[in-house]
């Protein structure tokens, strides 16, 4: 019987499990949510969020996270955004980061913070534009120093760098511009 016992604790950890799931169907931004600059409101079931002049930076919104390694998919709109990112943080600072523009998709490995000497690296890069008005599926891989971002089911960037492999504290959704869009969060871990 202790050795089922153990049998099924080994096996349940091993399942993947929801972390974060939201697909803004409520009218108000669970207090979960964090809005450090910009406008954010949710609209028809939507997400979205507008940089301010007055604040001088990107409109950004995070969540805590509390992971070392997962996957994570949400739904990204560009709607007239210069840039739309996911950001997934360290604690302490930036960890790193997929960028969308109508130009093209970056992974980089952020400079954790303004007082880092450490330096953001690009870790891979493609010039495929994100168009504007279209939702864009982007699902993150993140596994140990390894991490993948597959945007739409066929564009590719992966990158590794030892400094990945930390915890995950929190992530959040910058925007540049006038706004973009997110739906259908959904992050697991095993």
């Amino acid at each position: 019987m202790r050795n089922l016992t153990w049998l099924l604790l080994v096996c349940g950890s091993l399942i993947a499990r929801d972390v974060v799931v939201d697909s803004f169907s409520s009218a108000k931004l669970d207090p979960a949510w964090k809005i450090t600059k910009g406008k954010w409101e949710i609209k028809d079931g939507v997400l979205t969020g507008s940089e301010l002049t007055e604040d001088k930076h990107n409109a950004v919104v995070r969540r805590p996270l509390g992971i070392r390694n997962g996957k994570m998919s949400v739904s990204i709109r560009m709607d007239g955004a210069k840039s739309a990112h996911v950001s997934i943080n360290q604690k302490g600072g930036h960890l790193f980061r997929v960028t969308l523009t109508p130009v093209g998709v970056t992974l980089l490995k952020d400079k954790p913070n303004a007082t880092s000497e450490e330096k953001a690296e690009v870790l891979s890069k493609s010039s495929t534009p994100m168009a504007a008005g279209v939702w864009h599926t982007v699902e993150i891989e993140m596994k140990g120093s390894k991490v993948m971002a597959l945007i739409d089911g066929k564009l590719k960037l992966e990158g590794d760098n030892a400094k990945l492999d930390v915890e995950k504290f929190d992530f959040g959704f910058p925007v540049s511009g006038v706004s973009a869009s997110f739906d259908n969060v959904k992050i697991t871990t095993e």
